[in-house]
């Protein structure tokens, strides 16, 4: 489920925030303190998924070998590098 989120609002309304729009207004949604404690989390899933989408993408991008997560991690800074 946390691949599929692409957006903030997104992840927002799948944890039941509510859009709310008045007149000549941007749509707003409301959460109760619940559903923001949740949207956090999923948040923050939705991060480190991103984050070993990356690390994956850069050891790809490595000739073949043995991988660590420091390989991980220094491929990652060479990628952010170039």
């Amino acid at each position: 489920m946390v691949n599929s989120m692409k957006t903030v609002i997104e992840m927002a309304r799948f944890v039941g925030a509510r859009p709310q729009q008045n007149k000549n207004c941007d749509v707003e949604y409301l959460m109760d303190a619940e559903a923001l404690e949740r949207l956090v989390e999923l948040a923050r899933a939705d991060a480190i998924a991103d984050e070993r989408e990356a690390c994956m993408n850069a050891l790809n991008a490595l000739p073949y070998q043995r991988s660590t997560k420091y390989d991980c991690m220094d491929a990652i800074r060479a990628r952010g590098n170039t």
